[in-house]
């Protein structure tokens, strides 16, 4: 699944927000989404949630991008 913003923004620190459930649920195999200003590459039950995203300049959120990391189809 592609998106353009994460399901919900504690979608990597509370096992028990109703997002969390859904993701871990959902059957989905991959997670790629934008607009968080948080790059994670996390496994969530079994779906794998990716967002690897440049970001502001002016905050330094370009340091935490992996210009490496790929998934291949």
């Amino acid at each position: 699944m592609f998106t353009s913003q994460i399901p919900d923004i504690d979608l990597t620190t509370n096992d028990d927000n109703e997002a969390v459930v859904m993701v871990a649920t959902s059957g989905i195999d991959y997670w790629i989404y934008g607009h968080s200003h948080r790059n994670i590459d996390q496994t969530i039950g079994t779906t794998h949630c990716l967002c690897n995203q440049f970001g502001y300049v002016s905050h330094n959120e370009h340091l935490t991008i992996n210009r490496g990391k790929v998934i291949e189809m």
